[in-house]
């Protein structure tokens, strides 16, 4: 005698293969990424310098390798970043690619290191995680992350955050601590409609700025062509 076909069994049969293949799948990738930023829109982007002088700790470490300014680094936040997973990158091929650039260019950019383990050379642990914390976790290749990092360009670079310390000899607020970029304003450790000052010991000049219009005033053309390019004049003849 003959079986009679039950078309419900095999439904269920066919609703469990195929979710045993979706789980399947779905643990592979997983084991094969590695996680990054899943990111819906830039809020702010800026270079980052530091400027040497005794009134910050990073000035001082800036200070061991240049009486002018030191970068350290580019960075970018987004409005909203989840935990997500992305086999897009290789890390270790991509940390090692940066870590090739920065051995080779460091000095020329003034890109030293605040680690105490770079203090004999300058490089390149520092350099390392900057790309890591600021490229990498945004799934910025490393030469996506150099090549922002060394745009000089003028355009889209306003002053957005300032950091100082007031000095009572020059009766001023002395900037340490500077980005150039888009996003929100942000200002730290100054004394309110005080003027602000750039004074580096690398430049005999201390340049003046009044509290009142400082963010239109100090623009990033200035800062390139009176304090970066007085130590690393080779940027301002190319750009």
């Amino acid at each position: 005698m003959a079986s009679r076909f039950n078309p419900t069994k095999l439904i269920a049969l066919l609703i469990l293969i195929l979710l045993f293949s979706a789980i399947t799948i779905h643990s592979s990738a997983a084991r094969n990424s590695r996680p990054v930023i899943v990111h819906n829109r830039i809020r702010s982007t800026a270079l980052d310098f530091v400027l040497p002088g005794s009134l910050s700790l990073h000035g001082r470490y800036c200070a061991l390798f240049s009486s002018v300014f030191c970068l350290s680094k580019y960075w970018q936040k987004y409005n909203n970043a989840t935990p997500a997973y992305s086999s897009s990158l290789n890390g270790e091929h991509q940390e090692l690619k940066l870590l090739n650039m920065a051995r080779s260019s460091f000095r020329r950019l003034n890109w030293f290191s605040f680690y105490e383990s770079d203090w004999s050379y300058g490089c390149c642990e520092y350099q390392q995680e900057m790309y890591r914390r600021w490229g990498l976790l945004n799934n910025l290749t490393a030469v996506q992350y150099f090549g922002r990092l060394t745009d000089f360009r003028n355009s889209k670079k306003n002053l957005i955050t300032l950091q100082a310390v007031f000095d009572s000899t020059l009766c001023g607020n002395v900037i340490t601590r500077l980005s150039f970029g888009k996003g929100e304003i942000r200002v730290k450790g100054t004394v309110p409609n005080v003027p602000v000052m750039v004074a580096v010991p690398g430049i005999p000049l201390v340049y003046v700025f009044q509290w009142r219009d400082v963010f239109q005033r100090l623009k990033f053309a200035w800062f390139k062509t009176n304090i970066i390019c007085a130590e690393q004049p080779w940027i301002c003849s190319l750009i």
